[in-house]
């Protein structure tokens, strides 16, 4: 996970996106 520019509520949206993206 290099996104440092989450809220709190969207961390979950982005730990999901961050998986697609990094292999």
């Amino acid at each position: 996970m290099e996104v440092d520019h989450k809220p709190t509520g969207v961390e979950e949206e982005w730990a999901i996106k961050c998986t697609i993206i990094t292999p």
